[in-house]
């Protein structure tokens, strides 16, 4: 489950289930990342979601990502 919660209460603005699991997660340019058991997610900062990618094939390994300036890594 990924929530999204106002930084100066606390309070849950949006809650959404998710397609991967213990991965790492990067926000980037109105967008969350989140990877795990070989997938990538994207979601909306509004909670919506853009894309998934379970990448079909390559296994179920961990998953790093980057973007310009920042990079991300599952501790395994």
């Amino acid at each position: 489950m990924l929530l999204c919660l106002d930084l100066a209460s606390g309070a849950v603005l949006w809650r959404r289930p998710t397609h991967t699991y213990g991965g790492c997660l990067l926000v980037d340019d109105g967008r969350v990342f989140l990877t795990g058991n070989g997938e990538v997610e994207c979601i909306g900062l509004d909670g919506e979601p853009l894309w998934f990618d379970g990448f079909k094939g390559l296994g179920l390994g961990a998953v790093a990502m980057a973007v310009p300036g920042q990079a991300v890594q599952p501790d395994t």
